[in-house]
């Protein structure tokens, strides 16, 4: 049986035959159909196949570092930021999220409607005396700040951004109306948009647009070649591209051994070949949170 070495991700093995890894590849990119062999699934990722856009190193000078944790700055912002970012979809437990801070992580996601708002609770208790801490960005309009910001206990945001599935909303005036006034009043400092629909059509149309900064995006379509396509013109154009959706809940809720194995491989694939600046994971324990910092100070550079 063959093992498997991929030495772009840092000399990382996944010593697993072929036939298991085309296995837990398929269960593992959520809606990927990869159903073929070996071969044809590495056909699809940049950097391994010359029919598709090939990845340069992101970060060509000396490896950035925050808290001593490997970072990336997003896109031509000046937030520099964890290469492992916490999410808040999974917990309202303050303690989680302050484990986190305490372990270096700097940058912090969160939306009203996680946890029923119970993660914006809890986000706001740690932020009442960490908000010096850490960069947050937060899931909304920028014209509902105005609500957002209180229970946050904070005053300000570093990144907004609304849920954008369509190019039509991305033309939306209003928007960036909106968002200028939010920032002229010191509610907001980046704009951005999270995006789980139409990712490439999107991605590739925002990139050309040159308005937004960041984005947040879902790995779920790796499937698709032109994907990686967007990805690219989106980090040419200074877009910081954060990456969520790529590690499946079924193996992130316990990360050990196979689970902790390819979570691992996973997140340097987004990281070090698939053009994302930082991986938002949804950490629901310290455990979780623990095994996320096994992979940052072990794995990724």
């Amino acid at each position: 049986m063959m093992d498997i070495l991929d030495k772009s991700c840092n000399g990382f093995a996944v010593s697993v035959g072929r036939r298991e890894f085309i296995k837990r590849a398929s269960s593992l990119l959520a809606g990927a159909a990869i159903t073929r062999d070996l071969d044809d699934f590495r056909s699809l990722i940049p950097g391994t196949d010359n029919t598709l856009p090939s990845t340069t190193p992101q970060h060509p000078n000396a490896p950035l570092t925050v808290n001593g944790l490997p970072a990336s700055r997003l896109g031509k912002t000046d937030i520099k930021v964890t290469k492992i970012s916490f999410g808040g979809m999974r917990t309202s437990e303050p303690n989680i999220l302050l484990h986190a801070l305490d372990q270096g992580i700097n940058f912090i996601h969160t939306s009203p409607g996680y946890q029923n708002g119970a993660s914006l609770v809890s986000y706001g208790k740690v932020l009442k005396k960490h908000r010096d801490r850490v960069f947050v960005a937060i899931k909304e309009q920028p014209e509902l700040l105005n609500r957002i910001l209180p229970i946050l206990n904070t005053d300000y945001v570093d990144i907004v951004m609304p849920s954008i599935q369509n190019i039509s909303a991305l033309r939306d005036n209003r928007l960036l109306d909106n968002f200028q006034q939010a920032k002229q009043a010191g509610k907001c400092r980046y704009l951005g948009f999270a995006c789980h629909s139409n990712m490439t059509r999107v991605l590739e149309k925002a990139a050309s647009m040159g308005v937004f900064d960041v984005v947040m995006i879902s790995y779920m379509n790796t499937d698709d070649p032109w994907f990686f396509r967007s990805l690219r013109l989106a980090s040419e154009a200074g877009m910081g591209i954060i990456a969520m959706k790529g590690l499946p809940p079924s193996r992130i809720n316990s990360l050990k051994g196979d689970n902790y194995e390819l979570v691992n491989y996973l997140c340097n694939a987004m990281l070090n070949r698939w053009y994302a600046d930082s991986v938002m994971a949804s950490m629901d324990g310290y455990q979780s949170v623990d095994a996320f910092l096994r992979i940052l100070n072990g794995r990724i550079s």
